[in-house]
């Protein structure tokens, strides 16, 4: 994925979110599937296919089915996987013009390091104002999960509203729900959330 010229013309930050998983010898061996049927929280791809609306395309010997990434995690580290799947394929929606998405990871270093918050930001754009946004977030919460509280902040509002943005990252810092364990702190996990939403800002507002 990293190296695919599809994958950077259509899913931009998958491949950022690729280049992110370990260090080369994982990359090398690695697989998406394997990094969504491990359903870790921390998962770097996970928030960015839940932001694409992907569809996991899941088969056994007998049969085939398909069902959308936000319906896979049904807790901590748990899926719908029956016995016997196997992720078969991952598709995307098509990404429209105007569209744009990005892909942020703190962690302690920035390689082999596991996400302490990993966000991925999926937003459409017609006549300066924000149509669609989609925002989905890994390691603050049981499973990776959207945050629709911080989208209705930004659905509607014009791409460089200062206020907007200041809002939504305000909104999700109250609304991701990460806890204390040996990486960081549910506190400092909520800041840098909040904090993600407004380096996104820094895209659309003007320099000050």
């Amino acid at each position: 994925m990293i190296e695919s010229p599809l994958v950077a013309r259509h899913a931009p930050a998958l491949r950022e979110a690729a280049r992110s998983v370990g260090a080369v010898q994982i990359q090398n061996r690695g697989t998406i599937g394997g990094n969504i049927v491990n359903a870790s929280p921390a998962g770097d791809t996970l928030p960015v296919l839940l932001a694409r609306e992907a569809r996991l395309h899941l088969a056994t010997h007998a049969r085939r089915r398909e069902l959308p990434i936000g319906r896979f995690y049904t807790g901590y580290r748990q899926t719908a996987l029956m016995p016997g799947e196997l992720v078969t394929a991952v598709t995307l929606p098509p990404r429209p013009a105007g569209a744009h998405e990005f892909f942020y990871k703190v962690g302690t270093r920035q390689a082999q390091a596991i996400s302490k918050v990993v966000v991925a930001i999926y937003l459409e754009t017609g006549q300066e104002r924000i149509t669609e946004i989609r925002i989905a977030a890994g390691s603050v919460a049981p499973t990776v999960i959207r945050c629709p509280n911080t989208e209705a902040c930004l659905r509607g509002a014009p791409l460089c509203d200062a206020d907007a943005w200041e809002r939504a990252a305000q909104a999700m810092s109250a609304e991701v729900r990460p806890i204390d364990d040996i990486r960081s702190t549910a506190a400092y996990r909520r800041l840098v959330s909040g904090n993600l939403i407004r380096r996104c800002a820094r895209n659309f507002l003007p320099s000050r």
